[in-house]
């Protein structure tokens, strides 16, 4: 009893103690502080500047044929290619290489920007500012800018960052659709405004925007090409979608007629285009290669979609799985939804309508690969791309 007696003292008084200690020394310096270390409040969506150093890591050296580049999550990336300049030796005047290419990208979630160069195999962060939200990254050929859109609630927020500038250059409307840089200084989009879609330009170098033109068409992409804008009607599985040429008044000319589940991907020329659709006539999904300049429209056999596609030397290199060929019409809705993953292959077109095996991703990985955001280097040897499945940075070696 006495034994029980002194240990319920001893408790009693250090819990006194330490009652004493947080009187005196615990105290939050505000009601807000609380609610902080509980973690009731919600993360920040406005710009937070964080301070922190540049973070540099060594990535792993791996020289096979398919490298994983990054393990962040991206929301969207830019290939910058290599400075090159003219060797002064008179003996040997070959190129020399100033700067290796590198690769710029926008972290999902928290917009820092990070660069990996390709020469050292480095990666390094080279900017803090933190984006809350950020979905989706766009950026200039040459890196110098980039759009950042975020979540805002019911919408979405655009803002523009000159990287190395450190602040914000330019904030978008609300609910910007379509942000496309047209050059290293001007950057488009598009706005829904009393029932029709506005097409806008703004010069970084003029400060100033531009209406463009004006459609009625509503949930579409715009696709800027170097000869001339095409706008697409997003695809659906039980309504029609067709491609239109846009005239500077905004006046469409149909260029290929509505089909159901219509997706396409256009050259940078605007010269060619690989379109999908599902025939309801033969119950079957079919791609077809419209050639403006000669005036052809032949059977494909690869699947016209926009993420999956990119061309090298007017031919289309795409990415694509039996998910996404077979005859549901439904499969499209269902991949962009998540639903269901597209284990994917490389392939590229021939001038006969066929193509040719590239190679089997997922068998190179050992594990899915589901291609987005197809792109390549300007000297054609290298696709880079992002796997949907975790948004990480991919590269592969062409032969």
């Amino acid at each position: 009893m006495r034994i029980l007696t002194i240990t319920g003292i001893s408790i009693l008084v250090i819990l006194f103690a330490f009652w004493a200690y947080l009187l005196l020394f615990g105290a939050p310096k505000s009601v807000n502080d609380i609610f902080t270390d509980l973690g009731l409040t919600n993360g920040p969506t406005d710009i937070v500047i964080d301070s922190t150093e540049n973070q540099t890591t060594e990535l792993a050296n791996n020289e096979n044929k398919l490298v994983q580049l990054s393990t962040k999550s991206l929301a969207g990336f830019v290939y910058l290619p290599p400075i090159i300049a003219s060797s002064t030796s008179t003996s040997s005047p070959e190129a020399v290489i100033k700067s290796p290419a590198k690769l710029r990208y926008a972290e999902r979630g928290t917009g820092h920007v990070y660069e990996v160069d390709l020469g050292n195999n480095t990666e390094t962060r080279i900017s803090g500012t933190t984006v809350g939200k950020t979905i989706d990254a766009i950026f200039s050929s040459n890196g110098d800018y980039v759009a950042l859109i975020s979540e805002n609630g019911d919408n979405t927020k655009t803002n523009v960052y000159g990287l190395g500038i450190g602040n914000k250059v330019k904030e978008l409307p609300d609910n910007s659709y379509n942000v496309t840089f047209i050059d290293n200084s001007t950057v488009n989009y598009s706005l829904i405004e009393g029932g029709i879609t506005s097409a806008y330009s703004y010069s970084f170098d003029k400060n100033n925007t531009t209406k463009l033109w004006d459609t009625a068409l509503q949930d579409i992409d715009i696709i800027w090409t170097a000869n001339g804008t095409y706008v697409v009607n997003k695809p659906t599985p039980w309504l029609k979608s067709g491609i239109y040429r846009v005239s500077n008044n905004g006046s469409l000319t149909r260029v290929v007629a509505p089909q159901y589940s219509l997706t396409a991907v256009i050259n940078p020329d605007g010269n060619q285009i690989l379109y999908r659709y599902f025939d309801t006539a033969q119950k079957i999904i079919t791609s077809r290669l419209l050639d403006l300049a000669v005036d052809t429209n032949n059977i494909s056999t690869l699947v016209a979609i926009p993420e999956k596609c990119t061309f090298i030397d007017n031919k289309a290199l795409c990415a694509k799985s039996f998910a996404l060929e077979n005859n549901n019409r439904e499969s499209l809705n269902n991949w962009y939804r998540g639903e269901i993953v597209s284990n994917d292959t490389l392939w590229q077109d021939r001038e006969n309508g066929s193509a040719i095996l590239l190679d089997k991703l997922s068998d190179l990985a050992g594990f899915d690969i589901d291609v987005i955001n197809l792109t390549h280097s300007p000297d054609n040897k290298t696709l880079f791309f992002i796997n949907k499945i975790n948004d990480t940075l991919w590269t592969y070696h062409l032969n």
